[in-house]
């Protein structure tokens, strides 16, 4: 700090810590050519099975060859499918292969495609103003070694001045192939700063787990997602995400050469190992035996945490009309195909899904709303003593459609009264769902007739069509109320209270006057865990049971138009004010909030706490709600709570859990999640954020109550799904 500056940063300092540091090691330095003593056959055993069909590709292959030489100019790598892979096998004669940039780069624009000397391929790309980085990737399932868990390098260069690159990037993959979990990390793209060497600098190098690591050939490489090869069949292997700072700087000068695919030495395991266990115990290793048994393409694996991944990826099984799939909970979902459903001679009603689609199964049924339809459906996976919610998965014929509704009446056979369809939800996978019915299961094989009647007019012609994938079972979850443990019955020290508040809440309890400074921790501690008044009571403060820092601003700090709103007193409202929506089509927000009132490292969500008026029935359907951060985020949410959803047994008296859908609050309001912001700032700043909300079906939000706009840990991150789909 200059003489004289003022802004200074209080910490408190436990100790100071000596950890032993790995490094590196490079083994099996043998040099194999000295192996004199192999046969051709010996040399042969050290090649893949299926090199003979690869090399095939490949103009750098002789077939005057002996299998040794074989051996080594694989280990050096060369060029199969014209030049557009690079190919090689490692010293345990696992498969590896790397793409180009171009192919893994799902937007040319804002790229350059340059040559650039000690480059693997022809062209490398540079960026040119991208604020994030659209990957995507197929390769065939034979230029991986089956059975292997593979790291995803990413493979680049930055420019010469990288300081505008230091901070997180976050890396996040939506898998095409379904999997349950979706799949971030945390990364970086400049190398760890220099660490001052006391004596001589090793000459190793220190490992350092989300940083990049410097190449032989001179470039750098970042993991950035891994990849299980499991089934024995070929087929391509298809995946898309992104990289974004968490900083919001721009990506201007990034070389990109590729990504290459290596054996991992250590797999990132998604944090599943816990999951796995728990999930595993649930299921038991030879019932799931008898499971992988049934997949259409043949599944390689060798541990129970192995095949518990490729179950929650999912797979066909039997006649290729199921798709079968588990949670991280071990309970299994399973999706009927229509094929299997409806019996009809007419083959023309069943259509091969467009590539678009990206469907589990060879056939869709095609719909309109125009007619009856009669499913009867057979399960024979399902988890006992589950709750499972039936829905029907289907896309609409024209994609651009959004009242995502479909117009129709379903009954069960067994009983009398129709139900109306309700307002379908978008699924990870594109895929859109009505639910149908909730029900709790007995047993793995269940019997439903389902009914479908058009809700259409005789001589109406305004009919929606559609494409049935299937009629699906998805386990339901369920809120559970944990850590109810009264913390006032444990008799920890004033000091052990004291760490169990965030590090600079004397800093932050001055902003408020219902501090006193005679308080011990332990008041403090609870007093902040009710909550309380900070900047004049324009701000409401709160930690939770795990000591985060939480934040509320008043609905006049959120509206960024005054206009259209009157505010007024109301009780059982935090704020002195809540705002009253008099006519207005959409809502402006925006925000400003200190980064030192949320806890670092820590992704938040973003509540919109409200009331709807006595009559909301003008409030039902979609709502859209868009942030214009450096990548417009949008998603689709509810302001009225689910409709009753028909119970075929009896009701459940836990909470569902729906995404997307408003939930009670304790104190009599409701909230929805808008947006989620992570703090990934150590030093003190302010976040400025701006959007709107507004419905898709365009009706007005008069009489709508707003309390204002609550911080709090994001207990599911909302996964930065930027890519909106419409239909």
């Amino acid at each position: 700090m200059k003489s004289g500056e003022h802004k200074f940063i209080t910490i408190s300092i436990e100790g100071v810590e000596f950890h032993p540091l790995d490094f590196e090691n490079e083994e099996n330095k043998l040099d194999m050519q000295s192996i004199s003593t192999y046969s051709d056959n010996d040399w042969g055993k050290r090649l893949p099975d299926d090199y003979t069909y690869i090399v095939k590709w490949s103009k750098d292959f002789d077939e005057s060859m002996t299998r040794k030489e074989v051996y080594f100019l694989l280990r050096k790598g060369i060029f199969i499918n014209n030049l557009q892979q690079w190919f090689s096998i490692s010293k345990k004669s696992k498969k590896r292969v790397m793409l180009p940039a171009r192919a893994i780069l799902q937007e040319e624009k804002g790229w350059n495609f340059l040559s650039l000397p000690g480059s693997r391929f022809k062209e490398v790309a540079e960026s040119c103003d991208n604020n994030h980085l659209a990957i995507g990737f197929e390769i065939e399932s034979e230029l991986l070694s089956i059975g292997i868990m593979y790291a995803c390098y990413l493979v680049f260069k930055l420019p010469e001045n990288a300081s505008g690159f230091e901070g997180i990037v976050l890396a996040s993959f939506e898998t095409r192939s379904r999997a349950h979990i979706p799949i971030e990390h945390h990364i970086y793209l400049v190398t760890p700063p220099h660490t001052p060497i006391i004596d001589e600098r090793p000459s190793t190098t220190r490992k350092i787990k989300g940083h990049p690591k410097l190449r032989k050939d001179g470039w750098m490489e970042i993991q950035v997602y891994e990849l299980y090869n499991g089934t024995i069949s070929f087929h391509t292997i298809s995946e898309s995400g992104y990289l974004k700072s968490l900083n919001g700087w721009k990506f201007t000068g990034l070389l990109v050469q590729g990504i290459e695919f290596r054996p991992a030495k250590v797999s990132w395991s998604y944090s599943y190992s816990e999951v796995f266990e728990d999930a595993g115990k649930r299921m038991g290793f030879e019932r799931m035996q008898r499971i992988a048994d049934l997949a259409v393409t043949p599944l390689s694996y060798t541990t129970q945490s192995q095949l518990l991944f490729l179950f929650m990826k999912g797979m066909v099984v039997q006649d290729g009309k199921t798709w079968f799939s588990v949670n991280k909970k071990g309970h299994h979902s399973e999706l009927i195909s229509t094929q299997k459903c409806i019996s009809t001679s007419d083959d023309t009603l069943f259509i091969a899904p467009i590539e678009f689609f990206n469907s589990r199964f060879e056939y869709l049924f095609k719909y309109t709303s125009n007619q009856d339809l009669r499913l009867e459906v057979k399960t024979q996976f399902l988890s006992p003593n589950v709750t499972y919610i039936i829905s029907l998965v289907y896309r609409f014929e024209f994609p651009s459609r959004n009242d995502l509704r479909v117009p129709f009446k379903y009954k069960l056979e067994e009983t009398g009264q129709y139900w109306t369809s309700c307002v379908a939800r978008v699924g990870k996978d594109g895929w859109l769902r009505t639910e149908l019915f909730q029900f709790t299961c007995t047993k793995n094989e269940l019997d439903f007739d389902i009914h479908f009647s058009s809700e259409m007019k005789s001589g109406e012609h305004n009919f929606i069509t559609i494409s049935i994938e299937g009629v699906e079972f998805h386990p339901l979850d369920f809120e559970t109320q944990k850590n109810k443990l009264d913390m006032r019955t444990i008799t920890y020290s004033d000091m052990d209270w004291g760490k169990r508040l965030p590090d600079d809440y004397t800093y932050i309890v001055k902003w408020s006057k219902d501090i006193d400074e005679s308080m011990t921790r332990k008041d403090v501690y609870f007093l902040l865990h009710k909550g309380i008044f900070i900047n004049n009571s324009q701000q409401w403060f709160s930690i939770s049971k795990k000591s985060k820092k939480r934040v509320m601003l008043p609905a006049r700090a959120i509206l960024q138009e005054e206009k259209g709103w009157n505010f007024l007193s109301l009780p059982g409202s935090r704020f002195k004010e809540v705002a009253e929506s008099c006519d207005n089509n959409n809502l402006a927000i925006g925000f400003e909030v200190e980064s030192e009132l949320l806890s670092t490292g820590i992704m938040y969500a973003c509540y919109l706490v409200f009331k709807l008026p006595e009559n909301a029935s003008g409030f039902e359907g979609i709502v859209l709600t868009s942030f214009e951060t450096h990548i417009p985020i949008e998603h689709h949410i509810y302001l009225v709570t689910p409709p009753h959803l028909p119970i075929i047994d009896e009701i459940p008296s836990t909470t569902r859990k729906i995404k997307g859908h408003p939930k009670l609050r304790k104190d009599g309001w409701m909230e929805i999640q808008v947006y989620e912001l992570y703090n990934g700032v150590i030093g003190y700043n302010t976040f400025s954020e701006s959007g709107y909300l507004k419905s898709l079906n365009g009706w007005n939000f008069t009489g709508l109550l707003v309390q204002g706009l609550e911080f709090r840990p994001a207990k599911v991150s909302w996964s930065y799904s930027y890519s909106v789909r419409k239909y």
